[in-house]
């Protein structure tokens, strides 16, 4: 087998596959609170449930389908607080969380500078995902970013 295994299609090598409870509210979602726009590769089963969607984030795939417990596709659970969170880097931290939140997304953790040197804060999207909206604004090194980790974790001085 090969090492360098050529994605299908354009796809980035790994792209989230997010699982919802109504789907295609959860599309309508993600164009109104991140700009997403969705290709051209909705699949639906018989009954016009969503197997198969895709959405753009500038470059970024992530695939949407609905709960299909019967086949091991769940949505988050409200009593399991989600082992994941998606990402999203933009230039403008406070338009794009204030859009979100204005889009039906629960503030989690304010918007607010961090120790790390980005602008970031914390959101749940109506279908149960947990969203981190963060910029830039100190462009720090890794070195750095451990300085500030180890100090913020041993509770020294100003992180």
């Amino acid at each position: 087998m090969s090492e360098h295994v050529k994605p299908p299609r354009p796809y980035p090598r790994v792209s989230p596959m997010l699982t919802v409870e109504g789907a295609a509210q959860a599309i309508e979602f993600y164009k109104r609170a991140f700009a997403a726009v969705e290709r051209d590769m909705r699949l639906t089963t018989p009954d016009g449930k969503i197997l198969h969607a895709e959405l753009d984030f500038d470059g970024s795939i992530i695939t949407i389908a609905d709960a299909m417990p019967g086949w091991g596709i769940m949505a988050p659970d409200e009593a399991i607080p989600p082992s994941v969170r998606m990402a999203l880097a933009v230039d403008d931290a406070q338009t794009w969380f204030d859009r979100a939140v204005e889009a039906g997304a629960e503030v989690l953790i304010a918007l607010g500078e961090q120790y790390y040197g980005h602008r970031s804060g914390r959101l749940r999207d109506p279908f149960g995902h947990v969203w981190v909206i963060s910029q830039d604004v100190e462009g720090l090194d890794r070195t750095e970013m451990q300085r500030r980790t180890t100090a913020m974790f041993e509770g020294a001085g100003d992180v």
